[in-house]
């Protein structure tokens, strides 16, 4: 149903049905309600509902991340093709090992004080269990960065397309 506003002068006062009774506060009555101006100033329009904008392109992709997963052979594919680990690596991490570049990362991270090796070797005993591999997990944000992908490069491992 189409609402009509009811204006007096450049002010609202209420919305009524296209159609309907219109009860001006002076006790005239109008109907059925049109477009038109009356008197003393009050006039009928049509209302155009306010549009609410969407999400952000960055909100968006935001909570894209926060959902955003490969699973263990779809991830390994994926960084095979993009240059992050060798074939027999990702042989090797289907079966559940770690691959050999990633212990490396981790081991430089140990070193350079980012990772305890605490961290390191649960992130062992979770690689070893998992199916999935989430985009936001700490550990794949701290292995792109030390092969050089940035946020975008990564989101297009995931599959964001924008």
């Amino acid at each position: 149903m189409t609402m009509l506003a009811l204006m007096n002068g450049d002010i609202f006062m209420r919305l009524v049905p296209r159609g309907g009774r219109v009860d001006l506060p002076d006790g005239v009555v109008v109907m059925p309600a049109t477009e038109m101006t009356l008197h003393d100033g009050y006039r009928l329009i049509t209302h155009i509902p306010p549009v609410t904008p969407g999400p952000s392109p960055e909100e968006r992709l935001a909570s894209w991340r926060e959902t955003a997963f490969l699973t263990r052979a779809v991830f390994l594919i994926s960084a095979k093709a993009a240059g992050i680990i060798s074939q027999a690596e990702a042989v090797e991490a289907a079966k559940g090992g770690m691959p050999e570049t990633f212990m490396a990362i981790l081991t430089e991270a140990v070193l350079g004080g980012a990772l305890s090796e605490e961290e390191v070797e649960n992130f062992e005993i979770l690689w070893a269990a998992l199916t999935q591999v989430d985009r936001l997990h700490p550990m794949l944000g701290l292995i792109a960065a030390a092969k050089g992908l940035n946020d975008a490069q990564l989101d297009t491992l995931f599959g964001w397309e924008g």
